[in-house]
């Protein structure tokens, strides 16, 4: 009877331990358990424009699970919209603009892998002027220009009076 029971528990262990092995088969996302890595070509936004951004990965849109990371956290459905043509993942400039300057993780998720890139955070551009290369100090000539002027006044008004006496 002894015997009999070893052999049950040990059948009902072994049970236990294949199904187990079967639900983590299940949550993986491919049979053999390797993801797929897709590509994606990196994402770039310039703070201030809060222009739409595009990122592009090469996941069958039938694929894409619908869930996109940053730094791995979720970002919200409502921010960012995504279209057939491999998958086309269109951020919302608002949303953007509430990351700091830096580079993050970018994250699409497939259902049997994944594509990851960095999505650079530029700093807001210069207000539309070009950079001329001109660093001379203004504050230099303004002063320059106020002395030069207070002398052009002395001028005329010593001409003014000297005409005026006349």
């Amino acid at each position: 009877m002894k015997k009999v029971l070893a052999v049950f528990f040990a059948l009902v262990l072994l049970v236990s331990m294949v199904s187990l092995v079967a639900a983590e088969d299940e949550k993986s996302p491919t049979a053999g358990g390797e993801e797929v890595a897709y590509s994606m070509d990196k994402v770039t936004y310039t703070k201030g424009t809060k222009a739409d951004t595009l990122g592009v990965a090469d996941i069958p849109f039938a694929k894409f699970a619908k869930i996109v990371l940053i730094d791995g956290k979720e970002v919200p459905a409502e921010n960012y919209t995504a279209v057939e043509g491999s998958t086309r993942i269109t951020f919302k400039g608002d949303y953007l603009e509430t990351y700091d300057v830096g580079s993050y993780t970018l994250e699409v998720k497939a259902t049997d892998g994944k594509a990851v890139t960095t999505l650079e955070i530029l700093a807001a551009a210069n207000g539309g002027s070009t950079p001329t290369g001109d660093t001379s100090h203004t504050a230099l000539w303004v002063a320059i220009s106020l002395v030069s002027l207070g002398c052009i006044g002395l001028v005329a008004f010593g001409l003014k009076k000297k005409t005026a006496t006349k």
